[in-house]
């Protein structure tokens, strides 16, 4: 692991927050299960200036596709399944979904 990558870190998210693009943030690496990187920079709250804590506890919006992407990537590359799979192979229930359009509801193919 290169020091001065992990350096860089230091000095991407520190740019970001002298830009104002982040309020502080939490970085951490890992490295075959060890911690090889963990900064806590900036702000948790710049009202009061409370600097930002390594054991900060973030809200995350937004992550359950891309968390969900990820293990059906991850099955997929174990052979689990195949992308052209229809979803109805694995899911039975979704065999007859009926999707709204213009021409009212249609069955699809899932």
């Amino acid at each position: 692991m290169s020091s001065a990558k992990l350096r860089k870190i230091e000095t991407v998210v520190g740019d970001m927050i002298d830009e104002q693009k982040l309020a502080g943030a939490v970085t951490l690496v890992l490295r075959q299960g060890q911690v090889v990187h963990l900064k806590a920079h900036g702000w948790q709250d710049i009202d009061t200036r409370t600097p930002m804590r390594e054991d900060a506890i973030f809200r995350i919006y937004s992550m359950t596709k891309a968390i969900v992407s990820t293990g059906v990537m991850m099955l997929h590359e174990e052979g689990r399944f195949d992308l052209d799979d229809a979803v109805s192979k694995h899911i039975p229930e979704l065999a007859r979904v009926q999707v709204a359009s213009e021409a009212g509801l249609v069955l699809q193919n899932a």
